[in-house]
């Protein structure tokens, strides 16, 4: 199969540097992405809540993460280390944009919180936009047509200049599959990720399935191209 990258691994939400041996499971469950997975290249995307957390706490954190996982890893995998923001009421106003977007080739990773869509979220969208001179990395979009209606769907598809990262799984459901193959022929840029928090789940990564699935909807060439993106993304 094809080798991938994971564009939103959440391991760092079950490492504790003060907890004996989370980082070791978190080790095991990244070297099984790749070695039994074929993924050579890992985005660590630990959720960051500008209203409750420190972002220079976050950083320091998140950079001890880095020491942890790199002395302990092959250097055959690659392992980038960013972060996504998650939507709230004001985040526009004191996020810090220029420290939270290097790993992602300028682009701010956005999460939405779950539940459904509401008017302030419009607001914070068009200040990152307009205000914060933004791009957008819209993450785990597959829950987009679970929460919302299919015209904030719509709407949030055509954000300009957005890229929209989805799970490896929603290759495997059929609606949204569907919402991919759109995408694609628009030509709307995509990345995918694993969206693996712990080491059963990486276990349970079936990359050969979601592979399958896809070449359901997408020809061998359409889905080639699909995943060239999340491969040479940052590499431009």
């Amino acid at each position: 199969m094809n080798r991938w990258t994971d564009w939103n691994c959440d391991l760092l939400s079950s490492i504790r540097i003060d907890l004996s041996g989370s980082e070791d499971d978190a080790c095991k469950a990244l070297l099984h992405l790749h070695t039994a997975c074929g993924i050579d290249r890992v985005c660590m995307m630990p959720t960051f809540d500008p209203l409750h957390q420190s972002t220079s706490i976050f950083l320091l954190k998140r950079a001890a993460y880095e020491d942890l996982l790199k002395a302990k890893l092959s250097k055959e995998l690659s392992i980038i280390f960013s972060a996504k923001v998650l939507l709230q009421p004001g985040v526009s106003e004191i996020i810090d944009p220029e420290h939270l977007v290097a790993a992602t080739g300028g682009y701010l990773p956005i999460v939405f919180p779950a539940g459904p869509y509401h008017d302030w979220m419009d607001v914070e969208l068009n200040r990152l936009l307009y205000k914060r001179k933004c791009r957008l990395l819209l993450m785990a979009c597959e829950r987009f047509p679970i929460f919302y209606e299919n015209e904030t769907v719509e709407k949030l598809f055509r954000i300009p200049n957005a890229i929209y990262q989805f799970q490896y799984r929603a290759l495997a459901d059929i609606k949204t599959r569907r919402i991919l193959y759109n995408l694609y022929r628009l030509n709307k840029p995509i990345l995918f990720g694993t969206g693996v928090d712990c080491l059963q789940k990486a276990w349970d990564f079936r990359p050969e399935r979601y592979q399958a699935a896809a070449l359901e909807r997408f020809s061998p060439l359409e889905y080639h191209r699909l995943m060239r993106f999340g491969t040479h993304f940052c590499e431009r």
